[in-house]
C-alpha cells in the first residue's frame, strides 16, 4: 500500500476480504492470512478471515448485484453514492445528475431561483 495512514483500516479490510473471496472463487483456497505492507509507514497490516466471512461477503455481493439489475439502464434508479470521494471520476456528471433529479423533485423550487 502507498497510503500514509492506517486509518482507512476498514477499507482496507474489505479490500483484503474482496481478494480472499476472489482466491477462494477461482482456486478453492482460502489463505490463513493477508498481509498489506504499507510502504511509506514501514508497517504491516494482517487481516484473517473465516469460511463464513466469505459466505457471508457473497451473499452481500449477490445482492448488490440483485439491486443493479434492478435499476436497470435508469440512471435515476441508482443511488448517488459518495460524489466526493477522491475517486470519482465522474463528479461532474454526478452533480449534474443530483441537480436534475432535485429539479424534478422540485420543480417550483428552481423555477424561483431562475427568476
Amino acid at each position: 500500500k502507498t497510503s500514509n495512514s492506517l486509518s482507512q483500516t476498514k477499507e482496507f479490510e474489505r479490500q483484503a476480504l474482496f481478494y480472499n473471496y476472489l482466491l477462494y472463487k477461482k482456486k478453492n483456497f482460502l489463505p490463513d492470512k493477508t498481509c498489506f505492507h504499507y510502504l511509506k509507514l514501514g508497517v504491516e497490516k494482517s487481516y484473517s478471515f473465516s469460511q463464513e466471512d466469505i459466505e457471508l461477503f457473497e451473499e452481500e455481493l449477490k445482492a448488490v448485484a440483485e439491486d443493479i439489475l434492478s435499476y436497470g439502464t435508469d440512471i435515476g434508479k441508482y443511488p448517488a453514492g459518495e460524489i466526493n470521494d477522491l475517486f470519482n471520476s465522474k463528479k461532474q456528471a454526478c452533480l449534474r445528475e443530483l441537480s436534475r433529479r432535485n429539479y424534478f423533485e422540485n420543480p417550483e423550487r428552481f423555477v424561483q431561483m431562475s427568476l
